[in-house]
C-alpha cells in the first residue's frame, strides 16, 4: 500500500512537471513579431546610421587630411553623408512605430516616448536611442560640412 501511494505520488509530480513545461504559447509572440515592412524599414535605418557614420568619419578624415584633400572627394563623402540623413528618415517614415517593442511614437505633433509595454533586449524593435544616434551624428557634422 505504501509502495501504491509513492508511486502515485511520483506519478503526479511527473504529470505537473510535464503540464507546466508544456504550456501554451506566449499570447504576445505574434504581438512582438515584426511584419516584414517593419523589419525592412528597421534594418534600413541601421544601415543609414551606420553609413552616416562611416561618410562622416571619411568626411573628417578628408577635411583634417595633410596634404588637404580635393574639394570633390570633400563633396563626395557630405552628399554620402547626408544621403544617409534622408535614408535614416525615409526609412523612419516606412516603419509602423506600433510594435510592442518600441519605446515611442510618431504622430503629427512630432515624436513622443513611452514606456515599454513589454520588450526583451532579443527583440527587434525601433527605439529612440536610434534618433538620439543620429542626431548625434549632425551635430558632429556640423564643423566639418563644408561651405560652398
Amino acid at each position: 500500500m505504501k509502495g501504491l501511494k509513492c508511486s502515485r505520488k511520483l506519478w503526479f509530480t511527473f504529470f505537473v512537471i510535464i503540464i507546466g513545461c508544456s504550456s501554451d504559447p506566449d499570447p504576445f509572440d505574434e504581438a512582438r513579431t515584426l511584419s516584414p515592412e517593419d523589419l525592412a524599414a528597421l534594418e534600413g535605418m541601421q544601415t543609414a546610421i551606420d553609413q552616416a557614420f562611416i561618410y562622416n568619419d571619411s568626411l573628417e578624415r578628408s577635411v583634417m587630411a595633410s596634404p588637404v584633400v580635393t574639394d570633390s572627394v570633400i563633396h563626395y563623402y557630405d552628399g554620402k553623408f547626408h544621403m544617409s540623413d534622408s535614408l535614416f528618415n525615409y526609412y523612419n517614415d516606412q516603419y509602423s512605430h506600433q510594435n510592442l517593442q518600441d519605446d515611442h511614437h510618431h504622430d503629427e505633433h512630432g515624436m513622443h516616448t513611452h514606456g515599454h509595454f513589454i520588450i526583451s533586449s532579443h527583440l527587434p524593435g525601433h527605439l529612440i536611442a536610434d534618433h538620439n544616434q543620429m542626431d548625434s551624428l549632425l551635430v558632429a557634422h556640423q564643423p566639418i560640412h563644408p561651405v560652398d
